[in-house]
């Protein structure tokens, strides 16, 4: 089996539709101040994405190319969704946030896991959380284990907790979950999931044309870059979903959530039922 891989995504997808919203001339009393702070605009099309799974009824591809996928529970989710920040100033709210959360738990429910998900989780509260998942991913025979992490990043690739640390994906995400720290997940896929902006540059409240998006964009506290460490066998089976390449931003949508998780959970809802995984993110990409 192939080591580690990362699936790197731009923030234009082939499958999002960037929304043309139209203005309208009365704000209501209760939006005023959020427009002013955040550059609001109001649309006509707000709906977020209806998560329908399609269902297969029959195998696409040969079975010896595959992981085994026999149990009636698939595996086990984990989603982390930090939407409020400590420090507002440093962090801003990300409006929308709560929208990529909600797909993905409709999403990976549908498909057959045990979905676990939380919010505005401090750093210590992820890594205890971490930890309780690398216990119950090995648990029970599992075919796959999902860990979904969402919050503002930094340039240097690590994700912001809710009390505004810093968690590094290599070591307290990814390691939790090798076959030195969870055996029980040896020769089993496991696909993670980072919805984070990567650029130093703080950006928020935009008005894209009317469209209502933001980026998740934060000051990067040291120029330091860290070096990836090269992966060894211990780092097998693993696939890593990046919403955007270092220094990008990511964009999120007010009301329909960032164009990176709608874009691959309508893909997985549409053809997960006759693409491989590694399919699926190319086409959401």
């Amino acid at each position: 089996r192939a080591k580690i891989q990362s699936m790197n995504f731009t923030r234009k997808t082939k499958v999002w539709n960037e929304p043309a919203y139209n203005k309208i001339e009365t704000i209501p009393l209760h939006l005023q101040q959020s427009q002013s702070s955040e550059n609001m605009v109001l649309e006509d099309k707000k709906e977020p994405l209806n998560v329908q799974v399609k269902v297969g009824t029959k195998l696409v591809v040969d079975p010896m190319r595959m992981y085994p996928m026999l149990a009636s529970v698939k595996g086990n989710a984990l989603i982390i969704n930090n939407q409020e920040f400590d420090d507002p100033d440093d962090y801003p709210y990300r409006k929308g946030a709560h929208v990529d959360g909600s797909n993905l738990e409709k999403l990976f429910r549908q498909l057959g896991f045990n979905v676990m998900s939380y919010t505005n989780m401090t750093r210590n509260a992820s890594l205890k959380k971490l930890i309780e998942f690398s216990d119950i991913a090995g648990s029970k025979k599992p075919d796959m284990m999902v860990v979904c992490m969402l919050s503002h990043g930094m340039e240097n690739g690590k994700i912001i907790s809710a009390d505004g640390f810093e968690i590094d994906p290599e070591t307290d995400v990814l390691r939790r979950f090798n076959n030195d720290y969870c055996p029980e997940m040896r020769g089993k896929p496991k696909f993670f999931i980072f919805q984070e902006c990567r650029n130093q540059v703080l950006t928020r409240g935009v008005d894209f044309s009317n469209k209502g998006d933001v980026t998740e964009a934060v000051p990067i506290r040291s120029e330091k870059m860290i070096s990836m460490t090269e992966k060894d066998s211990d780092y097998e089976d693993m696939l890593i979903a990046n919403s955007i390449t270092p220094r990008q931003l990511s964009y999120i949508d007010n009301y329909r959530g960032s164009w990176f998780i709608e874009s691959l959970c309508k893909v997985f809802m549409e053809h997960a039922k006759d693409m491989d995984l590694k399919g699926l993110l190319d086409k959401a990409g």
